[in-house]
């Protein structure tokens, strides 16, 4: 696992459109579930992330463990205010998932968006993210990694699907729950 160079937009792409087409084909519209004719729009949007890092973290997870082969995971953590951040992805193949892989991502996003808030200010930081509505393993990841359920939802217009919230108060890395995947 490493931080998202600019040279891994184009697996990380492919392996965001395979990963939305595992999680997503039964929640969200067809017209939601991203298929290779997207990908250059992917592509774009993930080089968008990684020159925006003042404002973004990004990390990978190669299936080699080496950072040569192919991307099967990655998380990404959008800042929101001077100690406030979104974890905005979170993903890892199907194949790949309960091997501890989701939970090192995440893990490093968070540790990269403490480094980076607290060159501003010390103290922990407050990370949210949405799961939509129906993705069961994705909450019960997310509550696993310590993760609480604000009670609030969003409605993610463009799909018309539902996010129910949930908040970290984040320190470090110990304090993350563990065997998490």
């Amino acid at each position: 696992i490493r931080p998202t160079a600019l040279a891994d937009c184009v697996s990380g792409a492919k392996c965001h459109i395979r990963c939305w087409q595992e999680s997503y084909a039964s929640l969200l519209p067809p017209a939601a579930i991203p298929d290779t004719n997207g990908l250059d729009t992917r592509v774009r949007a993930w080089e968008e992330r990684v020159r925006d890092a003042d404002n973004n973290v990004d990390f990978v997870a190669f299936e080699d463990g080496e950072g040569d082969g192919e991307i099967v995971g990655f998380a990404s953590a959008e800042k929101k205010g001077p100690s406030r951040w979104e974890l905005t992805m979170a993903y890892t193949l199907a194949v790949h998932q309960g091997k501890g892989v989701g939970r090192r991502l995440v893990g490093a996003c968070l540790d990269a968006s403490l480094i980076v808030s607290q060159q501003h200010s010390a103290g922990p930081i407050d990370i949210e993210v949405g799961v939509p509505e129906g993705n069961a393993s994705a909450g019960s990841f997310i509550r696993a990694m310590g993760f609480v359920s604000t009670g609030h939802r969003t409605h993610w217009e463009r799909w018309n699907v539902w996010l129910e919230r949930y908040s970290l108060a984040y320190t470090s890395s110990s304090s993350l729950a563990k065997d998490s995947d």
